[in-house]
């Protein structure tokens, strides 16, 4: 099988086009043709035979562009924006932090804000023994609010 017939972008890519391959009868080339049987047309766009312009498939770069930038749209569109929303309801959340808030850290545990400085917390843990552990503001995963129990009516 010939080279030229498998990638025929390489030809393309060097400003030359290959010819209709033609199967070699093992004797002598044709008249005017290089030896090995290959032949390679002149960038006209004609072949070697004086026919039409053959029709070369694009090259690869030509298909990944278009991929990329699909990507990067994709991106943006699902994780760039969720991010940036994320991120100011949480710095919104830790502003809005006061003395007495429930609040949970992200390693589980739940106490009660004592007092807030601009890096860390004071959170009271343990009522019974007055134990105060003081928090890193980042730490804090939520602020904990009770929610009034609602009734649930059952109908017939």
């Amino acid at each position: 099988m010939r080279l030229e017939s498998l990638f025929p972008f390489v030809l393309a890519q060097d400003g030359m086009q290959a010819a209709p391959s033609v199967p070699s009868t093992g004797g002598a080339p044709a008249s005017g043709a290089p030896a090995g049987g290959t032949t390679v047309a002149p960038s006209s766009g004609q072949s070697s035979t004086g026919g039409a312009a053959s029709q070369q498939p694009p090259g690869l770069s030509s298909y990944i562009f278009p991929i990329v930038l699909g990507l990067m749209v994709f991106y943006l569109f699902t994780m760039g924006g969720s991010g940036r929303k994320d991120r100011k309801k949480r710095e919104a959340m830790l502003a809005a932090l006061k003395k007495g808030d429930r609040v949970q850290i992200i390693g589980g545990e739940i106490g009660s804000v004592v007092e807030v400085r601009d890096k860390d917390i004071l959170l009271k843990v343990d009522e019974g023994n007055n134990t105060r552990i003081r928090y890193a503001r980042d730490a804090i995963k939520e602020v904990l609010v009770d929610k009034p129990e609602t009734s649930v009516v059952e109908t017939k």
